[in-house]
């Protein structure tokens, strides 16, 4: 038996992760943000923030972030599925579980486990000497410990059974280790060396990975095999982070990669959000249509570029999207030719301007990241 998607998604748009944090930590609110002593460490001073916008919160002390079901899951210590019931009936919504096929790999087994590895994964980045040249990438990124920790980014090592022997010490089965996407070749790990950027459903479930290269020989970004709770067409990176905000802005950007995406959430426009390496599609379309009736499209205006935004443009209007294209123009006024991260020659980054609410198109370029190489 298994909790359909349509419930699972029910119960987490009802959840209101101020009320549920201030339940277990005594809050005050500062401007836009909610402050307290961490709950997952001791501290003398609060560094732990709940953030209603985005529906996350955020440690800057231990670096524990995520929204309002992780956080039950980790002050309950309870397993994904238990965590649901809980929030369930936190929310006042009845659970009706479904028959799931013989033999299939089990959703919540499938979702703990990658939640796991994505922890492991940001232990690495941040404490591990082996996530040296990783740091010191994103550290000329310019991201700050709380981008990294909002975005759960991790470090995958360089050694490729690390994993595998891992998880089997934590009594994984191989049988079940091979259904998950995360090993390519017996106890190969699928990614090897690369900065991991961790995929997840808009319930805030992780079920899939992007990883970056640090060295040459491969490609640059590669995405998880899909899987039987993974498919590319489906997914949206940032998606259970930028919901919130869609929703709020009845808008959302897309954008072309993963470090696009983390620009545009950085300079505070948090709507935002990027197909997964792949050409946009009508499933994603459709389920954003749900909650926007703007769509704002901010691509590379490469030749590559501009026939994704074509492209894109007539999946969105099949959609009834209203659609826009940022004009991308340097200080000087000369049409740039890369999205909101690249920066061929230290010209500015695009950013939002002023004061107006995120979901306008993007004026007044200001310099957040270095081109990405």
């Amino acid at each position: 038996m298994r909790i359909p998607e349509q419930t699972i998604t029910e119960i987490t748009e009802k959840l209101d992760i101020v009320d549920i944090v201030a339940d277990y930590v005594p809050l005050t609110r500062k401007g836009n943000r909610y402050w307290g002593l961490c709950p997952f460490h001791t501290e003398k001073t609060p560094s732990f923030s709940v953030t209603p916008e985005k529906n996350i919160y955020y440690c800057f002390g231990c670096h524990k972030g995520g929204g309002a079901l992780s956080f039950i899951m980790e002050m309950e210590k309870l397993p994904f599925v238990e965590a649901i019931k809980l929030a369930a009936k936190r929310a006042g919504v009845e659970i009706q579980l479904e028959e799931e096929r013989e033999g299939s790999l089990k959703r919540d087994a499938y979702c703990e486990l990658y939640k796991r590895v994505a922890g492991s994964m940001n232990h690495i980045l941040l404490h591990s000497d082996q996530a040296s040249q990783a740091r010191k990438y994103l550290q000329s990124r310019k991201l700050s410990e709380e981008i990294i920790g909002m975005f759960d980014l991790g470090y995958a090592p360089a050694e490729r059974e690390w994993l595998f022997n891992f998880l089997e010490k934590k009594n994984y089965s191989p049988d079940f280790l091979s259904k998950t996407g995360l090993f390519s070749k017996g106890k190969g790990s699928y990614f090897s060396n690369r900065i991991m950027f961790p995929i997840s459903t808009a319930q805030d479930e992780v079920i899939a990975f992007g990883g970056r290269a640090l060295v040459e020989g491969g490609p640059k970004y590669l995405n998880s095999p899909e899987t039987a709770f993974f498919r590319k067409r489906n997914s949206l990176f940032a998606i259970n982070l930028a919901l919130p905000a869609i929703k709020k802005e009845g808008s959302v950007y897309l954008v072309e990669g993963y470090m696009d995406v983390i620009a545009m959430h950085a300079a505070g426009i948090a709507n935002c959000v990027a197909p997964l390496g792949t050409a946009f599609t009508r499933e994603q379309a459709a389920f954003l249509k749900r909650y926007a009736e703007k769509a704002v499209l901010f691509f590379d205006t490469d030749e590559a570029g501009i026939k994704a935004t074509l492209r894109t443009i007539e999946i969105l209007e099949t959609a009834l999207f209203q659609v826009e294209v940022v004009s991308q123009e340097s200080q000087d006024g000369q049409q740039t030719t890369n999205g909101p991260c690249k920066d061929p020659g230290g010209s500015p980054i695009a950013s939002h301007t002023g004061t107006d609410s995120p979901g306008k198109p993007l004026k007044d370029p200001a310099e957040i990241f270095e081109k990405d190489g």
